[in-house]
């Protein structure tokens, strides 16, 4: 793996890692981003919309707070985005810091879940090649 497809490995199980815990799925999406992904892999997106609903379903009072935290945070974020991307820099760097210490502790768990993310990285993008692997620092430029 490149050092991009790592670090992209390692932010998103980071990120997994903190919302597994108890954090609801998210809802359908609103982002014109999220728009287009669903766009493109609809069945992805419905599957995401069910398991919100069967969360509020089962914890109608903690999908209720995690709305208005969610709220809270967009208020938040309009008003002052460089603290928001501090925050949101902060959030990702300790997740990245959990996940590292979860492969130290159980390198073989770690080795499943890299080969996982490739395997479900393969599936959202179907075909399409991974990038190109970064050149080292210390490697001579390519003409």
């Amino acid at each position: 793996m490149s050092g991009r497809h790592v670090l992209a490995f390692l932010a998103l199980a980071g990120f997994a890692f903190a919302v597994q815990a108890q954090e609801a799925p998210q809802p359908a999406p609103k982002g014109p981003a999220m728009q287009e992904r669903c766009a493109a892999n609809p069945r992805a997106c419905e599957r995401l919309k069910e398991r919100h609903d069967a969360f509020c379903k089962d914890n109608p009072q903690r999908c209720e707070e995690l709305k208005a935290k969610r709220e809270e945070m967009r208020q938040k974020c309009k008003q002052d985005p460089a603290a928001c991307d501090k925050a949101r820099e902060e959030m990702r760097a300790k997740a990245r810091e959990q996940f590292e210490q979860r492969c130290k502790e159980d390198p073989k768990r770690c080795d499943d879940m890299k080969k996982r993310f490739v395997e479900s990285r393969g599936k959202r993008h179907g075909d399409r090649p991974a990038p190109a692997p970064a050149a080292p620092a210390s490697a001579p430029p390519q003409n």
